[in-house]
């Protein structure tokens, strides 16, 4: 009795120490993880415990013109209208803040009280892009709806989506609720993702991967809806693993009606005869945003600009392709490199994406994801919180450790924070390359995964996956 008692406690000795490194990583990934969230709570003071009342840091209802449009023409939007030259920050940063550019030069919410102002402005029957029309002689406030500017540009959809917390609640506790919302679809995440794992070493590098991504702080920090594409993709993918085609149309479907940027992932569905889908999504959004350009028909030419306008310019939040080339040829030969260089990389990928006799939907939706990062003209920093769930599911797919070394890559914050004011051509180079390499490192992964693959191998399910 007392031998099966000692191997008893043995076992579980030997099991916990086996466990130990598992505990170890989790913990060390939620303490980076409430760094972010305490970053951001030091832009708030508390004004009492109890009842719970908060107040911001600093509400600024002078900040003029963040999206200064150079020489617009007379009654045509702004012929550059995400130069961003004359920004600044009210007080010092915090913590999280002083790794990523966006968050040295905006106050914490910039990108949610555009979002807000536009639900408001819907409200109110107003345009909700008038604003981010302005010439250059005018007066950016209107009114104090919202605590400082940020133009809205998104579908008229999202504004529908924002009403409800524009309706019930005050900005900055609507920014709060937001910041909720971001954190339970991280948990529902993390959910999806180790339900796809065995081991339990794998389970805990999965959570790591979404606790630690640091571009996460920033999305948080500026109130973008990135992160819900990010869910959106996390559940097609995991839909498409287990045989649930529509439940992952319908997350694609959400995502785009969201933000346009996910039917570049259209091609992928199209291979797997997805047509309802692709057709469904494309009629959501026009229908959706037709009942608002029937009421603002003013705004229909210039939300068209906004869609179709990509102006190579010169900004440090953007890491695209695009920055690089206008570093290395100038602002005019750089547009038309980048050009060159965004249609290669697409005709590329629809080259792999139909040629092949076999395709994994797992492997295509990662190539079109890092086909957007790779070559659209625009991509923010916090547009990297997207990348996750197809390194997610890409570990999943092929156990890789490249994928987990391209993580560790890309969660790093850019070195831009061991620059002075001013930055040498090698530094901004350093900086716009930082990310897009292991981007590119990726994208040839994931090429190579899907040229090598061997119908042959394939069961249904992995031809799924």
């Amino acid at each position: 009795m007392r031998q099966a008692s000692f191997q008893t406690n043995r076992l579980f000795v030997n099991s916990f120490a086996m466990r130990k490194p598992d505990w170890i990583l989790i913990i060390v990934a939620v303490l980076i993880h409430a760094s972010f969230l305490l970053s951001l709570a030091l832009h708030f003071n508390v004004v009492s415990v109890w009842p719970p009342r908060v107040r911001p840091e600093v509400v600024i209802h002078t900040l003029h013109d963040n999206w200064m449009p150079v020489s617009p023409p007379e009654n045509q939007p702004p012929a550059e209208p995400q130069s961003m030259s004359i920004t600044r920050r009210a007080k010092g940063v915090h913590l999280w803040d002083r790794l990523f550019y966006d968050s040295t030069k905006y106050e914490v919410g910039f990108d949610f009280f555009g979002l807000y102002k536009g639900a408001l402005d819907l409200l109110r029957g107003r345009s909700i892009y008038q604003e981010a029309r302005y010439g250059q002689n005018e007066t950016v406030f209107s009114d104090e709806a919202v605590p400082y500017y940020c133009p809205y540009i998104y579908p008229p959809i999202v504004s529908y989506f924002m009403v409800p917390l524009a309706i019930v609640l005050t900005p900055f506790r609507a920014f709060a609720v937001w910041t909720l919302v971001q954190e339970l679809l991280l948990i529902w995440c993390i959910v999806l993702s180790r339900g796809l794992f065995a081991s339990d070493w794998d389970k805990s590098v999965i959570t790591a991967m979404w606790l630690c991504f640091t571009p996460y702080y920033l999305l948080l920090y500026i109130g973008q809806t990135s992160f819900v594409i990010a869910f959106c993709i996390m559940l097609l993918g995991c839909s498409y693993i287990a045989g649930h085609k529509k439940a992952g149309d319908w997350a694609w479907i959400v995502s785009v009606a969201l933000k346009l940027l996910t039917l570049i992932a259209a091609p992928i569905l199209v291979r797997f005869k997805r047509y309802r889908a692709v057709i469904l999504a494309i009629a959501i959004v026009i229908a959706a945003s037709a009942p608002y350009f029937a009421f603002h028909p003013q705004d229909v030419g210039f939300f068209t600009y906004l869609v179709k306008s990509r102006t190579v310019a010169p900004y440090g939040g953007d890491l695209s392709h695009s920055e690089v080339s206008y570093y290395l040829f100038g602002p005019g030969a750089g547009q038309h490199v980048s050009k060159v260089f965004m249609w290669a990389v697409i005709m590329l990928s629809l080259g792999l994406t139909f040629l092949p006799r076999k395709v994994r939907f797992v492997d295509g939706l990662s190539l079109w994801m890092c086909t957007y990062f790779l070559a659209y003209i625009r991509v923010w920093e916090h547009h990297y919180v997207m990348i996750v769930p197809i390194l997610v599911l890409l570990f999943y797919s092929t156990r890789s450790k490249f994928v987990l070394a391209m993580f560790v890559l890309l969660a790093l914050p850019t070195p831009f924070f061991l620059y002075g004011s001013s930055w040498s051509l090698a530094q901004n180079l350093i900086h716009h390359l930082f990310k897009l390499v292991p981007i590119a490192m990726l994208y040839v992964f994931v090429a190579k995964t899907i040229i090598t693959r061997r119908k042959d191998y394939m069961s249904p399910r992995e031809a799924l996956s």
